[in-house]
């Protein structure tokens, strides 16, 4: 027999051997093209991955635990197979369609699928997994089982099914490396953390998380603070296999404190969360978390106690007052009222209430909202403890205003114990949060207007009844408009 008839007789034995072979194998059976690469890792545009949610074989009434062991499955296998470099790992939810529609619509390269079944004792049942793997570019299906128990043993056959996934779609061995986040002093703020552009998870105060990852490969792990949407932290590297790999991360900021009276510095102590600091040098602090300030005059043995909540990033100098009274929202009670003075009322409406939508200092604002139909006379009234109303010995208010740019007028007005009103006008016309210091002294006895005539002296008297914020507009009848009013902090000082 001459040596090309011997070939062509073993080509063609060859090839009846793979036509015969099924579509499905069972884990038993030899992998499909283990001598070639079923996905190529040198293709420029990467393969899309997309696992279906299993399938469960048992109702939740024969056998309750069925739902948290697909979670359990099927989130191992998405953490896992989503940070594969290699792969373009589909994200969005298909979890209502089926195995056909998705071959048919989405144009995958590989599908995941499968169906569990729970069999046994209900509080501690055994498992079996039927996992199938489809692969575009054979068009054939992979069918693999497993069985396990519903206990810590299960994380090891998840290891198997990941390995039986890495050996088909790579043609490789599966060598586990780790990434360890740890060390996450974030306060308040969170972030959301990417591997490879792909959301993995959020970050919280204190967060931890061991992530296994498919060694030898190039990792991309960013995080993005969820409020300012920057980059917090950007970086690569290859894992080895059996590497360890720490990230932690840890939000900073840049403060410098000084006295507004320079002069007066030697008579006091500052100190920040109980430790005495220098005055005029930069000092880090951890951000996006309240530090408490106290300010100690030596001489008079007064003190008076800030909270600051620096930013992310921040790098700011602050001033301190040699003496402060800080007005919070539990120190006051809010009333509206409508001028009896109008004989006109068109249905101007005022309502208010605290917004988390303006955070200042990481605390809830007050939001007030003037519906206004000329003519409107109306106005918020904050009634604070005596205690807090005395201000003689200060110089300056202080409000933290986010301006919204109406171009409007309104008044900030000091009802003083004998009823006499001072005033003061703002325009707004800025946009953001801006804080308004304004001098005692530049408020003025109102005229020609006052609620008790015979009280007027034009002077402060203390303590002060009430601090008001009021629209008066009267020049276009029946034009209607809208003031949104966001205060934030209210303090007064001796500056």
């Amino acid at each position: 027999m001459s040596k090309n008839f011997k070939m062509l007789i073993c080509f063609i034995l060859l090839f009846f051997t793979f036509s015969c072979k099924t579509e499905t194998s069972t884990k038993q059976t030899e992998y499909i093209n283990t001598n070639e690469l079923l996905v190529s890792e040198e293709k420029t545009k990467k393969p899309i991955l997309i696992i279906l949610p299993f399938e469960s074989k048992v109702s939740e009434t024969t056998h309750p635990k069925v739902s948290v062991v697909k979670s359990i499955i099927n989130g191992s296998l998405s953490t896992f197979l989503k940070t594969v470099p290699s792969f373009d790992f589909y994200e969005d939810n298909i979890s209502n369609i089926s195995y056909e529609d998705v071959k048919a619509n989405y144009n995958p390269d590989i599908i995941i699928y499968g169906d569990i079944t729970l069999k046994g004792n209900k509080r501690k049942p055994d498992a079996e997994v039927n996992i199938k793997i489809w692969n575009k570019l054979n068009d054939k299906t992979e069918e693999i089982n497993y069985s396990t128990k519903t206990d810590a043993d299960m994380f090891d056959t998840i290891d198997e099914m990941l390995g039986d996934i890495v050996k088909i779609t790579l043609n490789e061995e599966l060598k586990i490396a780790h990434i360890n986040f740890n060390n996450f002093n974030v306060g308040n703020a969170s972030y959301t953390l990417f591997i490879n552009n792909k959301i993995l998870t959020n970050i919280t105060e204190g967060f931890n998380y061991n992530l296994k990852v498919l060694a030898n490969r190039e990792y991309h792990v960013k995080i993005q603070n969820n409020n300012t949407k920057k980059i917090v932290f950007d970086e690569k590297f290859l894992i080895k296999s059996g590497e360890k790999k720490d990230v932690e991360y840890s939000p900073k900021s840049t403060i410098t404190l000084l006295m507004t009276n320079k002069l007066a510095e030697n008579n006091y102590i500052v100190l920040i969360n109980g430790n005495e600091i220098n005055l005029g040098k930069p000092l880090n602090f951890p951000a996006e978390k309240n530090i408490d300030i106290i300010v100690k005059n030596k001489i008079e043995n007064k003190s008076y106690t800030m909270k600051y909540y620096p930013s992310e990033g921040e790098e700011k100098t602050i001033y301190l007052p040699l003496e402060r009274i800080c007005l919070t929202e539990t120190d006051y009670k809010i009333s509206s009222y409508k001028s009896k003075e109008m004989n006109v009322d068109f249905g101007s409406t005022i309502t208010n209430y605290f917004s988390e939508n303006f955070l200042f200092q990481n605390k809830k604002s007050l939001f007030v909202e003037f519906n206004i139909i000329q003519p409107a006379w109306m106005g918020i009234e904050l009634l604070f403890n005596e205690s807090l109303m005395d201000w003689s010995n200060m110089n300056t208010l202080k409000l933290n205003i986010f301006g919204t740019k109406s171009q409007k007028n309104y008044l900030i007005q000091l009802e003083d114990k004998n009823e006499e009103l001072f005033v003061y006008k703002v325009l707004d016309n800025w946009d953001g949060w801006k804080e308004l210091s304004i001098p005692i002294s530049k408020f003025e006895s109102r005229s020609p207007y006052q609620k008790n005539r015979k009280s007027i002296n034009k002077k402060i008297d203390y303590p002060l009844k009430t601090l008001q914020f009021e629209i008066f507009e009267i020049n276009q009848p029946q034009s209607k408009s809208k003031l949104n009013l966001i205060i934030g902090e209210i303090e007064v000082t001796k500056e």
